[in-house]
């Protein structure tokens, strides 16, 4: 009995440790694709970014709404301001009290390392790469003075819904639960990238900059917070998506 108890806990263990390094290996591959979309879109801003061109050509046939569409326009305004400064804020100080109160404080570090860096790497760029704001729909009334590049509004969805999603899918022990915080997460940042372009703040390719840079230091968040515990603290991980 306790030699079928052992091969199983062995078992266990073992299926265990190769799921945390396939995790792992996703993390790192994150981070890897994402870096190099952002460097080579930095790299390409010299020059004609012809996914720009494709996708603004096709969006807006003319100056004005997308698709010569007002409604699709007032949908978009209202999906962008999911990624606003505002909403974000209110939504990280809300989720912040509400792990402190669950006594999850190793969580509430985990998403306040992921907001500051964010920020950091948002404001950092912008203004060290001074990208001007898109003029292809100037029949929008729709006004800004940050730079363009790369899109706050995405690169901060795309970092802290994750955050979110890791930090409340760790108590599920079902993977359609986890899977649906996880979904849920990619489908708000998704959103709010088009609409940044849709409502003519961005560039295609801002957004895309933006996203890649954000669910890398989302992945590079949830590696440095797993090395911790397990290492330091020898108790729980952030791998449980």
């Amino acid at each position: 009995m306790d030699q079928n108890n052992s091969i199983r806990s062995f078992g266990h263990r073992l299926i265990s440790r190769r799921e945390g390094e396939s995790r792992l290996l996703a993390l790192v591959a994150v981070i890897a694709i994402g870096v190099w979309i952002f460097a080579f879109l930095t790299n390409s801003l010299g020059g004609k970014i012809y996914v720009d061109d494709l996708i603004v050509n096709w969006i807006f046939p003319s100056y004005g709404e997308p698709f010569n569409s007002k409604g699709l326009y007032e949908v978009a305004r209202d999906i962008t301001s999911l990624g606003s400064g505002v909403i974000l804020t209110f939504l990280t100080i809300t989720n912040f009290a509400y792990i402190i109160a669950r006594g999850d404080r190793r969580g509430a570090w985990f998403l306040f390392a992921v907001l500051v860096g964010a920020l950091i790497l948002t404001f950092g760029l912008k203004f060290g790469i001074d990208r001007t704001r898109p003029d292809f729909a100037t029949g929008i009334i729709y006004s800004t003075t940050s730079p363009s590049f790369p899109s706050g509004h995405s690169l901060l969805t795309a970092a802290i819904f994750p955050a979110l999603a890791t930090i409340f899918a760790r108590r599920e022990s079902i993977l359609g639960i986890r899977l649906m915080f996880l979904s849920f997460a990619l489908l708000v940042a998704v959103a709010v990238g088009i609409s940044r372009v849709l409502v003519g703040a961005h560039y295609p390719s801002d957004v895309i900059a933006g996203w890649s840079l954000g669910f890398a230091w989302v992945a590079t968040c949830r590696i440095g917070f797993s090395y911790y515990e397990r290492k330091v603290l020898r108790g729980g991980d952030y791998n449980s998506i």
